[in-house]
């Protein structure tokens, strides 16, 4: 794993109270114009360790540069957690809602301490248009994983394109599931059960949102023996839920887990 730590990323510069953070930086893989985090999510405590999570969108110069989504999660107060019993899925998404990017679940297979965090990155979307990074964290709660959703953050555009408001709504199909985008829900439970998202061949179509999450591990052991969900191919349906149309992959590209174990800065 590479050693990143939260403590030591490059200076936010804060637009205004509340809002999110702006940072403009390059980096060997791509020419970034701009980057954002989320607000910064806390949670727990969960089996007595109280977390925290944010995602980053990066977006490059150049049409041809991909677009970056990110996922932390980390411990507040400093708190020790054992391996296997964090994860993180970075998603990306159009200004429409829908999916372009997931991921997978990845879980740290070593020990958090001394304010270290865990990271995804995935690097591989190249697209024009606007988008949002949210991300999804995984914390074992002594008989399974819970999950928490990052807040989103701000849209950012490639270039050439034109930002459009986004509207995050459930519609419900004559067999009675909830369809629409899963974008700015706080858990997978508040999400619908087809989660709207663009299939390989370029159409927008719904996927199970328990297909797009994956297998779940039943131990912090097992979750280090699994590492990541993907790469894995599902359905994209209709919104009825049976029309098969398409197909996504969760978890293809270069995707990194990064880990740090200095100490606080600062």
């Amino acid at each position: 794993m590479q050693i990143f730590n939260k403590n030591s990323r490059i200076p936010k510069i804060a637009l205004g109270v509340g809002l999110p953070v702006l940072v403009t930086f390059g980096l060997s893989a791509a020419t970034f114009a701009a980057s954002a985090y989320s607000s910064v999510g806390d949670y727990g405590p969960i089996d007595g360790i109280s977390y925290a999570n944010e995602s980053l969108i990066q977006v490059g110069s150049s049409s041809s540069d991909p677009v970056w989504t990110n996922a932390y999660v980390w411990a507040q107060n400093d708190a020790y957690v054992p391996a296997g019993w964090v994860g993180a899925d970075a998603r990306l998404y159009n200004s429409s809602g829908a999916e372009v990017y997931n991921s997978g679940m990845s879980y740290c297979d070593s020990s958090l301490s001394n304010g270290a965090d865990f990271q995804v990155d995935a690097e591989d979307y190249v697209g024009t248009g606007n988008y949002y990074a949210q991300g999804v964290t995984a914390s074992w709660n002594g008989n399974g994983y819970d999950d928490y959703w990052t807040f989103k953050t701000p849209t950012f555009s490639t270039p050439d394109s034109v930002t459009a408001p986004i509207t995050s709504t459930f519609s419900v199909n004559a067999s009675g599931q909830t369809y629409g985008s899963d974008l700015s829900v706080a858990s997978s439970a508040q999400g619908p059960t087809l989660v709207e998202v663009v299939a390989t061949n370029g159409k927008t179509g719904y996927a199970y949102a328990n297909q797009l999450n994956g297998p779940t591990p039943t131990s912090p052991a097992q979750a280090v023996a699994l590492g990541k969900t993907g790469p894995r191919t599902v359905p994209v349906y209709k919104s009825n839920g049976t029309t098969v149309i398409g197909h996504f992959i969760v978890g293809q590209g270069t995707i990194t887990k990064k880990v740090s174990h200095a100490a606080p800065q600062g």
